[in-house]
């Protein structure tokens, strides 16, 4: 069985923007994803840790990753909720 981390590790619940459409705002989500790890964050979950997720359709949490990773987002820094 392997150790325990053997170092701190900082994963941000972060709530998705939504327009008045009331879809993600993905360039909002993606500039404070950037943001958030700018400022030292090790990785971002998505979809659900703030309870949001199961509210976004499907196709839009899958459209939403999908640019998030396609802006170049390290997708290994990326947990996505298990819901999605």
């Amino acid at each position: 069985m392997p150790g325990l981390p053997t170092h701190a590790c900082l994963m941000v619940a972060i709530a998705t923007p939504v327009g008045r459409d009331l879809r993600p705002d993905q360039p909002r989500l993606i500039a404070r994803i950037r943001q958030l790890l700018a400022m030292g964050c090790d990785g971002i979950a998505l979809f659900g840790t703030t309870g949001e997720g199961p509210a976004l359709t499907v196709a839009d949490r899958v459209e939403t990753l999908d640019a998030v990773v396609a802006a170049g987002i390290d997708p290994a820094r990326l947990v996505v909720s298990v819901g999605a």
